[in-house]
């Protein structure tokens, strides 16, 4: 035997085999062979029975070369050889297997076929020889067209072309075909039909390409993984062990990869965006971030609580505590000023100081409670992190203790969710009220039980106490009713978010991922939230109607001429004639409307407002439902309804600009602002959905997010800031007062600090000392003399010490008002022999009347 392959010869000349009669094989496979010469396998007395003639560069065989030979069998391009060769010594054998006779057994080899390779030897031993097997051609780009074919892989196929599994293995060129769609076709296929276009994946290594089906997913090794920010939930653990199989063996690139994982045969979930970025880490487990959990990663872990957006970890209970009596203490705070201001002696030239308090608080609140609902429902906008912040503290303005103080840390085994939210915030509702309704019979019962109270008095006191019970229901009710009205919208079916898996779906409350909205227990929960949602209509609607039989009843009384007071446009509260087009304050003289202590409850709604502009407060309800509810009901992920949004706060911005139903200018500029700043805050929401790819690359992404934060923290504390300095300038008027004249005692301290009364009439009003402030009063300046005792402690404290009698008063009452009438009519058509003090009116825009012996002994003595 002549094992003569994988050489450099060109040509086999005549006679090259002449003198070997014995020789029995001749393999000249696999060499650069052009001609064969005449007698060049002649051989005399020849044995030889097999020629191995594959792989050589002859364009033609010379038949010739075959002469004297009778039995020979010569393989040129074969396509399987079935004749073997008897490899009986050990020395053989590896010739053999070297040669690309490595099929058959330890005795008898024959050639690898077509479609397959055998690597070199790493070392000619016996025992290397026998492990040596044919490798058939792995599907990808490969293919051998001939037998014993020695090499370290299979031959390539053309760039873009690939041999079908079901074809393989390849065993000639034509067997490769063209690479499916999604592939680039410029490279080698390697083991795979060609790789995926960068942005494409596939579901088998030999199938097409597809491009990424939706946002949210990274397509890379020609695998779909799920990117951070996104969510999705697998129909069952098996499937998801089996596409991270198959993506795992994608990244293999050499034959190693396994043959059973070579495709996913089941569908993808169905990513989603999560509200939070940091709590969805991404990836096939779409895993939770520390302290989240549930559909989108949005329940809470157990030892967390929601702050707004993310979960926080919870507080110590001794911290829990504290917050709850901060925020008791607050309250309670704002309840002993509007005690004291409600006490305080009224007068017609100044708006009352609870009226001035609650219409500016009522602005500040109105602008952080939309504030806060944007952020909360926008979840899918990025806000800065300021403005996240102010949102969170913003809960305390709305008084949403579950908001802000998380009490089921204290208690773990309550289970909070958005129906016990609700629950808690309606339960609040009417506990306040009760409590309310429990505090005027307790009044009561103790006015009745006081041996000396007479009827008149207990009626007096009464009636001031429901005028007081009233405000501050209403303004509780006030304050929490946007609250109260996204906890019942949250919790209605239309507010659910439907989540899918390959093969279902389901769907959860977008307030509170761990309530499915199916079964029984959502059903009854569904049921008691539409009755609920009545709320949202009768609150406004009593305001409404009480508001407007007030109006008629003013109308009325200026139809039939009855006597009106108004405050100045300025804000001042003095006194003046009223022009044709004036609007006023409906401050009527006692007997002309009767107003009913649930009325005057509500002035802090309306006496702010221009005479026509009685209904604005409603429209303000409005503007913060559309604003913070609105959303809940038609979405909240595009930027569309973002900039729904924010067209909307602008055009409310436009028609208060033109409307100016304010008469205080400092609280229309107030109001004002905070509408600007919320347009501001929803146009900076719009640039935010801008993905960061569409920001140009030479912007610095520092320093324009500080400049964001910057803008944000200064116009949402402006509103603030507004009251704050406003107040700052009125203290350090009264301070430099109190220079000019140094006192030192409780009453002086206490009406500089609270010199609320003259932030109605403005600083510039009084530096010029057009009237004398409470503060002048107290320290002697301004050409007014001391005060007595008796005026210090019925100036700043709220009693009324009085030297009439109370009965023969009242007795006489109606009569002394009708004088008073009488009285100014005749001084105003010219009779002014009289003079008449106005320093103490019997009325204060449709409250309680004071007794005022100055006006009664005036008139008795005309």
């Amino acid at each position: 035997n002549r094992f003569l392959s994988d050489n450099k010869i060109t040509s086999v000349d005549s006679g090259t085999f002449k003198s070997l009669s014995s020789l029995m094989l001749i393999n000249l496979a696999n060499n650069p062979i052009t001609t064969l010469l005449q007698n060049a396998f002649t051989i005399a007395n020849s044995s030889l029975k097999i020629i191995y003639l594959m792989n050589t560069k002859m364009e033609k065989l010379n038949m010739k070369a075959f002469e004297g030979q009778k039995r020979l069998k010569t393989y040129i391009s074969p396509q399987h050889a079935t004749e073997g060769v008897s490899a009986d010594q050990k020395a053989l054998f590896v010739a053999l297997t070297e040669a690309g006779f490595a099929d058959g057994n330890q005795t008898y080899r024959a050639p690898c076929p077509t479609g397959t390779f055998v690597p070199h030897l790493k070392n000619f031993q016996y025992g290397t020889a026998m492990m040596a097997k044919c490798i058939p051609c792995p599907p990808g780009g490969f293919y051998s067209d001939s037998v014993a074919t020695v090499a370290e892989e299979c031959l390539r196929c053309n760039l873009g072309t690939y041999v079908p599994p079901e074809n393989a293995p390849g065993k000639k060129v034509l067997d490769c075909e063209v690479c499916p769609t999604g592939t680039r076709t410029n490279l080698h296929s390697g083991h795979r039909a060609c790789k995926c276009i960068k942005g494409f994946h596939r579901n088998d290594r030999f199938g097409p390409c597809e491009s990424c089906p939706s946002k949210g997913l990274d397509c890379l090794n020609e695998s779909v993984s799920l990117k951070k920010g996104y969510y999705w939930q697998w129909n069952s653990q098996m499937n998801r062990r089996a596409y991270e199989a198959f993506a795992k063996n994608l990244k293999i690139e050499n034959d190693t990869y396994l043959r059973n994982s070579t495709s996913y045969n089941g569908t993808l979930p169905i990513p989603y965006q999560c509200p939070q970025v940091v709590a969805c880490l991404g990836g096939l487990e779409s895993k939770c971030a520390k302290g989240y959990t549930g559909p989108l990663c949005e329940v809470c872990e157990d030892g967390f609580y929601k702050r707004v957006l993310s979960c926080k970890s919870c507080p110590s209970s001794t911290w829990v505590i504290v917050q709850l009596c901060l925020l008791g203490g607050g309250v309670v705070l704002l309840i002993g000023i509007l005690i004291w201001s409600g006490r305080r002696e009224k007068s017609k030239e100044k708006r009352p100081l609870v009226d001035i308090l609650l219409a500016r608080l009522k602005i500040v609140i109105g602008f952080y409670q939309v504030t806060s609902g944007i952020v909360e429902a926008f979840v899918y906008v990025k806000w800065p992190s300021s403005l996240s912040m102010i949102g969170d503290y913003a809960e305390v303005v709305q008084l949403n203790v579950l908001q802000f103080v998380p009490l089921h840390c204290l208690f773990p085994s309550w289970k909070q969710n958005a129906f016990s939210k609700m629950y808690v915030i309606f339960g609040s509702n009417f506990c306040v009220m009760f409590l309310a309704f429990g505090c005027y019979w307790i009044k009561k019962l103790f006015l009745l039980r006081k041996p000396t109270s007479e009827s008149l008095e207990v009626k007096d006191s009464l009636s001031a106490t429901k005028e007081f019970l009233y405000r501050n229901v209403f303004l509780y009710l006030f304050i929490t009713y946007p609250s109260t009205s996204s906890a019942i919208l949250r919790t209605l079916p239309v507010a659910c978010h439907k989540l899918c898996t390959e093969t279902s779906c389901k769907f959860y409350l977008k307030a509170d991922y761990s309530v499915e909205c199916e079964g029984e227990k959502y059903e009854f929960f569904t049921l008691f939230a539409f009755v609920a949602s009545s709320y949202i209509v009768l609150l406004p609607a009593l305001i409404f109607v009480a508001l407007w039989r007030r109006r008629r009843k003013q109308v009325l009384a200026v139809e039939n001429g009855e006597g009106e007071i108004e405050f100045s446009a300025g804000g001042g509260g003095e006194i003046g004639p009223r022009p044709p087009s004036a609007y006023c304050f409906l401050c009527l003289v006692e007997g002309s409307i009767d107003e009913s202590e649930l009325i005057s409850g509500m002035s802090f709604l309306y006496e702010n407002y221009n005479d026509d502009a009685w209904y604005w407060e409603l429209v303000e309800v409005i503007r913060k439902l559309v604003l913070t509810c609105g959303i809940i009901l038609i979405g909240r992920e595009s930027r569309a309804y973002v900039g729904l949004a924010s067209i909307c706060s602008g055009l409310f911005a436009i028609v208060y600009a033109f409307r100016k139903p304010i008469r205080d200018e400092f609280e229309d500029k107030l109001q004002l602002t905070s509408l600007l700043v919320i347009f501001l805050n929803l146009g900076i929401g719009v640039i935010l959905k801008i993905p960061k790819e569409s920001v140009p690359s030479d912007v610095d992404q520092h320093v324009d997010s500080l400049l964001v934060n910057i803008l944000v923290v200064g116009a949402n504390i402006l509103v603030i800031l507004l009251v704050v300095g406003r107040y700052l300038a009125v203290l350090l008027h009264n301070f430099m007062m109190w220079r000019k004249n140094p006192q030192c005692s409780a009453t002086c301290c206490i009406t500089m600090l609270l010199s609320l009364n003259d932030l109605g009439s403005g600083v510039n009003s009084v530096a010029a000392g057009g009237k004398s402030s409470g503060l002048k009063l107290q320290l002697g300046v301004g050409g007014v003399d001391m005060p007595s005792m008796r005026a210090a402690v019925s100036d700043n404290v709220g009693f009324e010490i009085e030297e009439v009698d109370e009965d023969a008063e009242n007795k006489n009452k109606g009569k002394i008002v009708k004088a008073v009438h009488r009285f100014m009519s005749k001084d105003e058509g010219g009779d002014t022999g009289t003079e008449t003090k106005h320093t103490d009116s019997p009325v204060s825009d449709g409250r309680r009347f004071n007794r005022f012996p100055s006006i009664k002994s005036t008139v008795l003595q005309s």
